[in-house]
């Protein structure tokens, strides 16, 4: 009994390990100070979810700290004001992600989505609100590990594929804070109404054993002008500001040799603020995502047989990563909204946020990205009076990418970059979203492999000693490699005594198969 070597070509593999959610409901019941003053109207509760942190727990299971951040808009009796209430709600949760199918030896990607599934909010009397709403993160884990590709011994015929795959890739991530000075210009802030965050990679540089990664953080921001004369906000500001990010990170084994895609995620943004002055105080948890690939060619064993012994063979599924694409395009969705609380006399605050967002590539190697988008208004009527406006509505888009096919498998991310709104004639107003889709297409190919192969010694095949060639009349749907497998014979001799060139290549008419 004789089982494979393994050489030094490698294939990698991609698994998803775990995509699913998780949910978390939110409750507080709140009693204003006494320097608050008392409700009239709510105009928007909103649900910020954040993750702090995260982190394996042994091989199968995912922990991780987050927080919901519970703004409430509302308005006191006569008058035009807009009051804030802030409050921040924490909680941890474990996934059992069941890695029992996973190599414990791979290398995880893990990536967390937070979002904000609905909130209800009442006032109980004008001190006291109940609010009640659930976030939920999507969690989506992948897993890649190398397989080796065996060696077979001399006396034993192979068929092999030729696949240029990824033979190597390196990974890993690196959780750092990123904390910032923001000048707004305004003499005062009250508070933060609402913020956004879009992280960019400019630059990837590998050197040895490093990688250093340069890009920036756009932030959106819009806050309430503090007014010493009074309580609350009747003017209401938007600001943005880059803020550069460069991280050194170690990653042994790199070099420029491989290929590299670099990610900057965002877990947490907070943003603090001071009446006395116009300046932002952002600290913000990120997470830097490296990806460096080196692509060769590899001969995979797909079958074999012995013209000597019988043999056993093991086979195993392998879905090799052939290559991938990083994708980034803008889109803008456009679309309109209506007031039902009067004319609108201006726009104080615009936003969009992006859900429920899925990708699928198409047969002609584009992709079809749909999904949900919300736009939220903050606009003050005719008569002075501030009022909500929030609409919702799905999206389609197909992006052209000459990359990638139906088989591909697609990673998307949407950010909202910036939304625009101006108020026609007649009241309506129109609302432009611009959104930032970055999608990386990998294509893959699945195939069987022979993972062992043992040698029956002890049960010699038997040959006929009484002729030289065996004539053997085949028809299109055979291959010299059935032919010889058939018979036991040595495929290179088979192609020798037939002129034959490729041993996969369907035969027909005659052919002469030499004896053993």
């Amino acid at each position: 009994m004789e089982e494979l070597r393994t050489s030094e070509n490698t294939i990698c593999l991609n698994e998803i390990v775990f995509d699913g959610q998780t949910e978390q409901g939110v409750e507080l019941d709140y009693v204003l100070p006494d320097y608050y003053p008392e409700i009239f109207k709510i105009l928007k509760c909103r649900l910020t979810p954040k993750i702090h942190s995260y982190s394996m727990v042994g091989d199968s299971k995912l922990s991780f700290d987050g927080s919901v951040d519970i703004k409430v808009l509302y308005l006191a009796e006569d008058s035009t004001a807009v009051h804030c209430i802030e409050q921040r709600y924490t909680y941890s949760k474990s996934i059992d992600i069941g890695r029992n199918s996973c190599n414990p030896a791979g290398r995880l990607s893990i990536k967390l989505l937070p979002r904000a599934d609905y909130c209800n909010c009442r006032a109980v009397s004008g001190r006291r609100v109940d609010i009640r709403g659930a976030v939920s993160t999507k969690v989506r884990i992948s897993c890649t590990n190398t397989c080796d590709i065996p060696v077979l011994p001399q006396e034993i015929q192979m068929k092999s594929e030729e696949v240029s795959c990824c033979t190597r890739e390196l990974g890993c991530e690196k959780q750092f804070s990123v904390r910032e000075e923001i000048e707004t210009g305004a003499k005062g802030i009250a508070y933060i109404i609402r913020s956004c965050t879009i992280p960019k990679v400019n630059e990837v540089r590998l050197i040895a054993d490093k990688a250093v990664v340069k890009g920036f953080i756009t932030i959106n921001a819009a806050y309430g002008v503090y007014s010493p004369d009074e309580q609350g906000c009747r003017e209401i500001e938007r600001m943005t500001a880059d803020i550069p990010v460069s991280q050194i990170i170690d990653l042994e084994g790199v070099d420029d040799s491989f290929s590299c895609t670099a990610e900057l995620d965002i877990l947490s943004c907070d943003l603090t603020s001071s009446p006395e002055s116009g300046i932002l105080s952002c600290t913000m948890q990120t997470v830097c995502r490296l990806c460096c690939r080196k692509d060769g060619t590899v001969h995979i064993p797909t079958d074999v047989f012995s013209t000597e012994y019988e043999t056993e063979q093991s086979i195993k599924q392998v879905k090799a990563a052939k290559h991938c694409t990083e994708l980034e395009k803008q889109l803008t969705i456009r679309s309109t909204a209506t007031c039902e609380n009067g004319e609108i006399e201006a726009i104080l605050d615009c936003s969009s946020d992006t859900f429920n967002v899925s990708c699928t590539p198409l047969k002609d190697g584009d992709i079809s990205v749909t999904g949900q988008i919300c736009y939220q208004i903050l606009a003050k009527t005719a008569d002075g009076n501030p009022c909500f406006i929030e609409k919702q509505e799905s999206f389609e888009q197909e992006i052209h990418c000459d990359v990638g096919s139906s088989e591909s498998s697609v990673a998307v991310s949407i950010s909202c970059v910036d939304t625009d709104c101006s108020i026609r004639t007649g009241g309506e107003i129109e609302l432009d979203a611009k959104l930032n889709v970055t999608a990386s297409i990998c294509d893959t190919q699945s195939m069987t492999m022979v993972e062992q192969v043992s040698l029956l010694t002890d049960k010699p095949k038997e040959h006929d000693s009484t002729y030289a060639l065996r004539i053997y009349f085949a028809d299109s749907t055979e291959s010299c490699w059935d032919i010889a497998k058939r018979y036991s014979a040595s495929v290179d001799a088979v192609m020798a005594e037939n002129d034959i060139q490729d041993k996969d290549a369907p035969l027909s008419g005659m052919i002469l198969i030499p004896a053993i």
